[in-house]
């Protein structure tokens, strides 16, 4: 129950992810601009395809490198995950505060800004989707790692693991198809905007809450494993 706990609780938190979900509104109001609603749709939903492709790839990678990793490095990676998890949703609550603008380095935000402008049909956007999954590492990945490293202890089944993984990016995705959805429902990107504004703030605090009660746990174990 507590491994399912957290898988739901850390997709939810990462999916209101402020970087991510800024991105996608950059990439469809391109799209509206340049194009029309419907290309605006098709664009975004091959984005959130190719952030779910990037994401897989790292989960996978993190799995693997976690069996290599000899029993006795464990605590120590609880207790840095453990407390990088409860640090990040700090700030997240901070940046809610600042109307959830995102960690986003300014200096990386022109980099992902030109991968963005590419994105003018369906293919382009996947790769760019794949691309940013990656860049948008430092601001998305807290919950994923968490979550990556609990599923490491859970079970040890190749097929398992890539099941879960997919579930927990299927439950991620979520806000992302929704935002493509309303972008061509309604054919006004300052509308979406409008209403990310509004709620996306509360969304990250609860986010943050969730987060801090799922990675200190983890914290707190691997304190008490290496220092008592």
């Amino acid at each position: 129950m507590d491994f399912w706990l957290s898988l739901w609780g850390l997709a939810l938190a990462d999916s209101v992810n402020p970087c991510c979900i800024n991105a996608l509104l950059v990439m469809l109001t391109l799209n509206i601009i340049k194009g029309s609603p419907v290309q605006a749709l098709k664009s975004g939903l091959a984005f959130t395809l190719g952030i779910i492709t990037g994401y897989m790839t790292l989960g996978g990678a993190l799995l693997w490198g976690y069996r290599l990793l000899p029993p006795g490095v464990i605590p120590w990676l609880n207790l840095i995950i453990g407390g990088a998890g409860c640090i990040l949703a700090v700030l997240a609550i901070l940046d809610a505060f600042r109307g959830s603008r995102g960690l986003t380095p300014e200096s990386e935000k022109s980099t992902i800004r030109a991968y963005l402008e590419k994105a003018t049909s369906p293919g382009s956007s996947y790769v760019v989707g794949v691309i940013l999954s990656f860049l948008l590492l430092p601001c998305s990945m807290g919950p994923y790692i968490v979550f990556s490293l609990k599923l490491a202890s859970y079970t040890s089944s190749p097929v398992l693991q890539f099941l879960l993984l997919l579930l927990y990016n299927i439950i991620f995705s979520v806000p992302f198809w929704g935002l493509s959805i309303l972008a061509y429902i309604v054919g006004n990107i300052r509308f979406v905007k409008k209403a990310k504004g509004k709620i996306l703030p509360y969304l990250e605090v609860v986010a943050s809450i969730l987060l801090v009660i799922i990675a200190f746990p983890l914290l707190k174990e691997g304190f008490i494993a290496i220092f008592k």
